[in-house]
């Protein structure tokens, strides 16, 4: 009888059709995991794991945005992802890599001042920011001028502070 028949339709599982992760992996940049799924009619979630060198990273499980920090210098920064249908199927899971190794920033200073007193005997120190990995071995050149125009280097530093002291003139008669 073709009213008590009944026609069963199978969903298959769904597939990750597309994947790639946008951005530069750069330090203190962002990584953006892409990914289209076919559902195949049917609905789902689809579930995200960042990886460093094969190692998940726990704070992003879930997260499609990965910031590349510090520890992710000289290292591997990927994703794997997985579809589950509202059925309960799982699609295979696929693996997205980035091309090459995360870089360094290149070492940046900005916002440079001078903090403190500028009068004889006192400390000045140097103030700025310093953006691109683990700040090294910065050197600074204290310089002098008689006029705000004409510069003159006095002193060359590892350390960022100098005692201000009287300069001493010597006149030569013509």
């Amino acid at each position: 009888d073709a009213c008590t028949s009944k026609t069963v339709v199978t969903i298959p599982a769904p597939k990750i059709v597309k994947r790639e992760i946008v951005g530069d992996p750069v330090e203190g940049g962002k990584l953006t995991a892409k990914y289209e799924t076919d559902f195949f009619g049917s609905s789902g979630v689809t579930f995200l794991e960042w990886f460093r060198d094969g190692e998940e990273v726990p704070k992003y499980a879930g997260s499609s945005v990965y910031c590349v920090a510090e520890e992710d210098i000289g290292k591997k920064i990927g994703y794997k992802a997985f579809s589950r249908n509202r059925q309960g199927k799982d699609s295979e899971v696929v693996t997205v890599t980035c091309d090459r190794d995360v870089q360094p920033l290149i070492p940046a200073v900005a916002g440079v001042g001078i903090q403190g007193a500028t009068c004889c005997g006192d400390t000045v120190r140097m103030k700025y920011s310093y953006a691109g990995g683990v700040e090294g071995d910065t050197n600074y050149e204290w310089l002098l001028s008689p006029n705000g125009t004409d510069w003159q280097s006095v002193k060359t530093s590892s350390r960022s502070s100098v005692r201000m002291r009287e300069l001493k003139v010597k006149v030569v008669d013509a």
